[in-house]
């Protein structure tokens, strides 16, 4: 009585994408790119258009564009809660204010 053969062949292993005990590809832009970019962001207007520029254009790297949708949603966010901040302290000195005018009445 004899047995079929049977061939076991190891599973497949892939290969790494960028080869045996090689490193990822480096990034392009260096530090001084980074420090320039933080300097103009921080410029009141040229800051905001550099980071719309930055955002929805198509000529940055992901990274820098990723750093200027994140700095414009924290900007609006931060937008945001100073306006209802202004608002709730506007309306509590209003009230004060109506408060004092109306009991000097009395």
């Amino acid at each position: 009585m004899s047995f079929p053969q049977m061939n076991y062949q190891p599973a497949h292993q892939p290969v790494p994408p960028y080869g045996y005990n090689a490193q990822p590809p480096e990034d392009p832009e260096g530090l001084g790119s980074w420090i320039l970019t933080l300097f103009v962001a921080g410029l009141p207007l040229i800051g905001f258009i550099y980071l719309l520029v930055l955002a929805f254009g198509s000529d940055s790297s992901k990274a820098k564009q990723n750093f200027a949708r994140a700095s414009l949603i924290l900007g609006l966010v931060a937008f945001v809660i100073m306006f209802v901040v202004f608002i709730v302290i506007g309306a509590t000195v209003g009230f004060a204010a109506f408060s004092v005018v109306n009991m000097s009445d009395y």
